[in-house]
């Protein structure tokens, strides 16, 4: 018969030996997972037109919602991520770099250019012109409409 003792050190030893498995097999499922080196993103570059904001927030909101970075480095990267000389551009001057700073630009940012009701306005327009287009043109198929139409409504 096993005393006390014997079985809490056995047991004590199982749960390490379970715990050393666990990370052993987690190590090599996560190096399973990778199989080759990814290139680095580059940021895309919003220069302050509705048609570009989803796509730009999309990749920026990364950044935005990384809690490792402080709100300064943040306010940085969004300076690279405009274009020179755009609205965009033109729109951050105001704000001072600054850790305080950083949110009310975000803000601004969002209610400037990622109005849901100028940005659902900016597509129903698109969708029109599209919708015109290919009414106005003698290939009139179904195909020629549907696949324009379906990735306009991805963007979204």
């Amino acid at each position: 018969m096993l005393t006390r003792m014997e079985v809490e050190v056995q047991g004590a030893l199982e749960s390490i030996a379970m715990n050393q498995w666990e990370r052993d097999g987690s190590t090599s499922a996560l190096s399973e997972k990778r199989i080759c080196k990814l290139p680095k993103l580059e940021l895309l570059k919003f220069s302050g037109t509705l048609r570009e904001w989803l796509p730009w927030w999309g990749q920026f909101e990364r950044i935005h919602k990384d809690d490792t970075s402080s709100d300064v480095d943040k306010f940085h990267y969004l300076h690279q991520a405009v274009t020179k000389g755009s609205r965009a551009q033109k729109f951050l001057e105001v704000y001072t770099v600054t850790e305080a700073n950083y949110a009310n630009t975000i803000e601004s940012l969002q209610e400037k250019f990622g109005d849901k009701v100028l940005l659902t306005e900016m597509y129903v327009r698109q969708l029109l012109e599209l919708i015109v287009e290919k009414a106005s043109s003698q290939r009139r198929t179904l195909a020629d409409l549907y696949h324009p139409l379906m990735a306009s409504l991805r963007d979204r």
